[in-house]
């Protein structure tokens, strides 16, 4: 906040001794950007009955308080009359200051005035003002309030304009293009007449170039010239054989002005190449003042007496406001249109709604008759997304999240240009609706952007948001990430031969949801995905039903399936994941009491042939394929005769991996490790460069009985038989349970 001093003071005069006091009293001059100024006239008046003595005036305080224009020291101020004193404000760091300005006569009569003012960082309310030629040049605050001549010699002056440094002007008398600091300060030929050519008129200014018209005289051709901004150096002609130029106003591309001898207004490119006629019929000696915003160019014509616009090419003129009397100078901001009518003898500064100049009304009354007029140009367009950075989470491959973000111009800042907004990263991360591109945002306003994440691939992802305006120059980008991860799909083999189901669920666990609970396939009790195919092994009862037999249905493809024989039925299902036809699946024990390995072409169901018919250990656990092997594991209902075997893809050449284990069950492979569930508690790793296997427990004390497994490239899963699905990183560590409420669930797979 702003501290406020103290307000004015002044001295108990005795009877007829002059009474002083400062106006306005106090002052707080609001929230500047370092680096940058703002300037207010204070003027004393002395309303006793005795005339001052000789006045001084002195400033105490913060360096940031200048006095740039005194005409009160040294004054006798006498009863009725008033002095001005000017102040510039110019912080040079973010923080509240004050000062004092006073003003006393060796009678000891005196008056003060506190200041205050905040140095502010980007986004805060920008100070600027209104300037106007005509007698001196003249300054207003942007509401109208404390206009004031800035200059501290009366200087007959007709062009104006201002940029973020400087305010420039004509000096009819010498032609010379002069300048100055914002409160007038300064001042002084920055091409002087010599050069500046005959009859010069309108002016204006960019980040390089100052450029002026000149009218000339009688009926010798006019012509638009330019100089550096910085020095006044290099002035030139860049557009000749023009009739009477007047007005002129440039943006970020072209600079257009206005020919009062033909009735016409033209645009040329900044060097004035490509000089071309853009308006026409508006009538000799009628045009004067122009002036140009991001989407429109604006003029007054004073035979029609009208306030009229067209776009920047000059298409779709029209008319804003009519009825008036002599309009002249002419300027816009982001809300409103100025101009002044010269006519009704009144020199007020007018304004009307930009949008279609409606509610028109005296801005400023009683000035000097403004000839041209400028703004203060606002800084550069502050952007800012809301939110200013998202994460989408986790989100299951093949589908999407959403999030919409809302794009604002802060208050005090300039319109910007017609806006784009890219996205750059990830391919996953794309806009849907977008309300911004194309729109100029004048201040304060916002449009929105949805941008969609829909990943393709599991593990994180970024991007960035980007909105930017070219002219004026502004962006802001909004930071994007989002994590694709996969499915997992389990089935429950249920306890009768109506509860089993097939179930899907982002791979976070989150959209879980039945495929099939109908009770069929009777038993399903081995899950894995091929392609677009979504596999279902299922025991089938034959004892029950003997329609309702061994099965591998595609649940993708109702019309694709395999039924087997009860010496041929599939249990666990798994994939070569460079083969995705090529399946393999755990069979049924042969006679002699030994389990057999499966494999087969999907979907060509007479391919289904065994290759492993493993040796010993009666109970076949787990099932996995890499690109190299199949994997199985081997046990009794004993503890430590558990065995984990190899095989090359058509079952030759087994190996054992490892012995001496507890009951293995569950097995899943990714390009490292071999996964597999152990004693009812625990989940074991080993590498598969180490062989024989050296065993790592890295998930303990599980009490639900682990009993199937999957890895995908960030996550290892499990299905409890108690119900539940956990899962946790590829080490083990942040297990946590992602699903309960199932029923007797014995297969899971992973997959993007």
């Amino acid at each position: 906040m702003t501290a406020m001093l103290a307000g004015a003071t002044s001295a108990v005069a005795k009877p007829g001794a002059p009474v002083l006091a400062f106006a306005p009293s106090p002052y707080d001059y609001g929230r500047v950007i370092p680096g940058e100024s703002a300037s207010r006239g204070f003027t004393l008046t002395n309303t006793g009955r005795k005339a001052s003595g000789k006045l001084k005036v002195t400033l105490s305080g913060a360096a940031a308080f200048t006095v740039t224009s005194d005409r009160c020291s040294g004054t006798r101020l006498r009863p009725g009359k008033s002095c001005v004193v000017m102040v510039r404000f110019a912080p040079t760091s973010v923080a509240t200051v004050t000062a004092t300005v006073a003003a006393a006569s060796k009678g000891r009569v005196s008056a003060t005035v506190a200041l205050s003012g905040t140095g502010t960082g980007l986004g805060g309310a920008q100070p600027g003002q209104l300037y106007w030629s005509g007698d001196d040049i003249w300054a207003a605050d942007l509401d109208g309030s404390n206009p004031h001549d800035i200059l501290s010699a009366f200087e007959p002056t007709l062009g104006v304009a201002v940029d973020s440094s400087h305010v420039y002007w004509i000096n009819r008398n010498t032609g010379a293009v002069r300048r100055a600091n914002p409160d007038g300060s300064n001042a002084q030929d920055l091409v002087p007449g010599s050069n500046a050519a005959p009859g010069t008129g309108g002016l204006a200014v960019d980040a390089n170039h100052v450029y002026w018209t000149s009218y000339a005289a009688g009926s010798a051709p006019g012509t638009i010239w330019r100089a550096n901004v910085g020095d006044g150096s290099n002035p030139q002609a860049i557009a000749t054989a023009q009739a009477t130029p007047f007005g002129i106003a440039v943006d970020g591309s072209h600079i257009y002005w206005t020919n009062s001898g033909d009735g016409t207004i033209w645009r040329a490119n900044l060097d004035g190449t490509n000089a071309q006629s853009i308006v026409q019929g508006e009538g000799q000696q009628s045009l004067f003042a122009v002036t140009v915003d991001a989407n429109h160019l604006y003029w007054t014509n004073r035979s029609q007496n009208t306030v009229k616009r067209a776009n920047l090419d000059g298409t779709n003129p029209q008319t804003l406001l009519s009825g008036q009397n002599l309009p002249q100078a002419i300027a816009v901001d982001a809300l409103y249109v100025y101009w002044s009518n010269l006519g009704d003898g009144t020199g007020a500064i007018r304004r009307a709604n930009l949008a279609d100049g409606t509610n028109p009304q005296v801005f400023i009354a009683n000035t000097s008759s403004p000839q041209l007029m400028a703004f203060t140009p606002p800084p550069a367009p502050a952007l800012g997304f809301t939110p200013s950075s998202h994460d989408f989470g986790e989100v299951a491959t093949k589908q999407a999240a959403s999030q919409s973000f809302t794009l604002a111009n802060s208050v005090g800042h300039a319109t910007t240009g017609p806006l784009t907004v890219t996205v750059t990263g990830a391919a996953a991360f794309t806009t849907g609706s977008d309300t911004c591109t194309g729109t100029s945002l004048v201040p304060g306003a916002s449009c929105t952007v949805t941008v969609s994440f829909a990943p393709t691939s599991l593990g994180i992802v970024t991007a960035n948001l980007t909105a930017a305006s070219q002219t004026p120059a502004a962006s802001t980008t909004a930071a994007l990430t989002g994590t694709g991860v996969g499915h997992i799909y389990w089935v429950n083999q249920g306890q009768t031969i109506e509860d089993g189901s097939v179930n899907v669920a982002s791979s976070n666990g989150s959209n879980a949801q039945v495929i099939d609970g109908s009770g069929l396939p009777s038993f399903p009790v081995g899950v894995a995905v091929a392609n677009s195919a979504l596999l279902v092994a299922s025991l089938g009862d034959l004892a029950t039903d003997p329609d309702v037999g061994p099965a591998i249905h595609d649940y993708n493809s109702q019309a694709q399936y395999c039924y087997f024989a009860a010496s041929e039925g599939p249990n666990k299902l798994a994939i070569n994941p460079n083969n995705p036809n090529d399946i393999y699946y755990r069979g049924p024990v042969t006679a002699s009491d030994r389990p057999t390995i499966w494999r087969g072409t999907w979907p060509d169901c007479s391919s289904f042939h065994p290759i492993v018919t493993t040796q010993g250990l009666p109970q076949l656990g787990g099932l996995a394929v890499d690109a190299d092997h199949v994997y199985w594991s081997n046990y009794r209902q004993l503890e430590g005769d558990g065995t984990i075997m190899r095989a090359n893809l058509d079952g030759t050449d087994p190996v054992q991996l490892a012995q001496g284990l507890d009951a293995p069950q569950g097995l899943a492979v990714d390009a490292n490790y071999l996964y597999w569930t152990n004693d009812g508690t625990t989940i074991v790793r080993a590498s598969l460069n180490d062989v024989p296997f050296t065993p790592e427990p890295i998930v303990t004390n599980q009490t639900g009985i682990p009993v199937a497994l999957a890895v995908d490239a960030t996550h290892l899963y499990w299905t409890n038989y108690n119900g539940t699905i956990w899962r946790a990183d590829l080490d083990g560590t942040k297990p946590q349970q992602i699903i309960a409420g199932q029923n007797k669930p014995v297969a899971i797979t992973a997959t993007p």
